[in-house]
């Protein structure tokens, strides 16, 4: 047993905490755990970010998933981690990240259990590849010429700009600034000479937001600019790190955390005086659930890498954890925790054969928030990224550079006063930080 300091003070996610609560919180899942049946789970504070992160071994994934949500229900939503470090966390029957590598691959039907999507299913992908026979026989350069020439009336610039700020699940807490917010971005786009396609609330649910994707990816002249930009929430689809980002028609997906639902109907022969476990269990057992027909990153990419043309990819995300959204494509965050930090983003793997700009909200680990400037909420972000841009060129990065002082000063003031981009969860008083991305070193950044 430790000497525990009853005066020294922990932060956890923005709040003070003395150690001996920090103690009895760890006890406390740590007795759940055990009384579930996880009988090699593990927790621990992550110094950086003050969250608490999984450790251990677990037999499946659904253990994995029960550890994760008996986590949540004791510490708070938020104040775990929707990640984990591969290198100290096993899941020895892996799914969904097995599934992952084979979509990434573009072999999806080697995955049984997981999708990008269900509208894949029926997919009609626009893809603008040249016949069979000339993508075998013809010379990369006569067929860049080729694609040139036939695509002369194609559009060179376009931008697709999805705002959900309603949502058909009520269970989803409605958003005040992604209208605002497209308003805004619709706006300067256009004076950049962007053919823009704006899809809202009820037009903007996941079929249709792919469809108008690949229809207008198919459009693209090729050496042209796609941009897709997107506000709405932000959360874990599953909690191992992959974010889905919240369509109209996204829904709250209830999970059967069967390690949980066992554990509830044993707990009393498995040991006495357990009823402070037992609650905590039953709690985890009602959050058992995750999105469900929510947009990836993944899904775009996908679409993007279909095509042959080369073409130039700038996505923008106003919404928590966005920053993690390339996290599978990452070299190096493929053995890490899952949010990305400046020194590592740049290290994109070469699977993306386009020139790819990927600007964030948030990091991975972090929630982007709304706030009222002038009477008209808008995210923090949005506000500053595309109300305040320099004069001159529009150049990507160093309007990031610009606005980064203010995006970390305004979301933290709006932290203590305006709900975050989240479903359910307190954000951190440190604010946010927005992270810019891009898979080339050279890559003009000029919009």
């Amino acid at each position: 047993m430790g000497i525990i300091i009853l005066g020294l003070k922990t932060p956890l996610l923005g709040q003070d905490y003395a150690e001996i609560e920090i103690e009895n919180l760890f006890d406390d899942i740590k007795k759940a755990f055990k009384v579930a049946g996880i009988e090699k789970g593990d927790i621990q504070l992550n110094e950086a970010d003050k969250k608490i992160e999984l450790r251990g071994v677990y037999k499946d994934y659904d253990e994995f998933l029960s550890a994760f949500m008996i986590a949540q229900a004791r510490a708070g939503v938020g104040k775990v981690s929707p990640a984990y470090d591969p290198k100290v966390t096993v899941i020895k029957t892996k799914t969904a990240e097995k599934c992952l590598s084979y979509l990434i691959l573009g072999n999806p039907k080697e995955c049984k259990t997981y999708s990008y999507s269900p509208y894949f299913e029926e997919k009609k992908t626009f893809v603008y590849l040249p016949p069979e026979r000339e993508r075998k026989e013809v010379p990369h350069k006569e067929k860049k010429k080729k694609c040139l020439k036939e695509a002369k009336e194609l559009k060179e610039k376009t931008a697709v700009v999805i705002a959900v700020g309603e949502y058909e699940d009520t269970k989803i807490s409605k958003l005040d600034g992604p209208t605002n917010d497209a308003n805004l971005v619709t706006e300067v786009l256009k004076k950049q000479g962007y053919n823009t396609i704006v899809l809202k609330d009820k037009n903007a649910t996941l079929r249709n937001v792919i469809q108008t994707i690949e229809k207008e990816v198919n459009e693209v002249k090729p050496y042209g600019t796609f941009l897709l930009y997107i506000s709405t929430h932000g959360a874990p689809i599953e909690p191992n790190g992959i974010i889905g980002f919240v369509m109209y028609d996204t829904n709250i997906k209830e999970e059967k955390c069967k390690t949980l639902e066992r554990a509830l109907t044993n707990v009393s022969q498995r040991e006495k005086g357990a009823a402070r476990a037992r609650d905590i269990i039953v709690t985890a057992n009602k959050m058992c659930r995750l999105l469900e027909n929510s947009l990836k990153i993944s899904d775009v990419l996908r679409i993007i890498t279909s095509t042959y043309k080369p073409m130039r990819v700038i996505t923008i995300v106003d919404a928590c954890y966005s920053g993690t959204a390339l996290k599978p494509l990452i070299e190096r965050l493929k053995d890490e925790v899952y949010s990305p930090e400046p020194k590592v983003v740049s290290q994109l793997i070469h699977s993306i054969d386009k020139d790819l700009i990927y600007i964030s909200a948030a990091s991975g680990n972090e929630l982007a928030m709304e706030y009222e400037m002038g009477g008209t909420s808008f995210g923090v972000f949005t506000y500053f990224y595309f109300g305040k841009l320099p004069k001159g060129e529009y150049n990507s990065e160093l309007t990031y550079r610009l606005t980064f002082d203010d995006i970390k000063k305004t979301s933290s003031k709006a932290c203590k006063s305006i709900k975050s981009r989240y479903i359910e969860s307190k954000c951190s008083d440190e604010g946010q930080t927005p992270l810019y991305i891009k898979n080339k070193k050279n890559l003009d950044p000029v919009f």
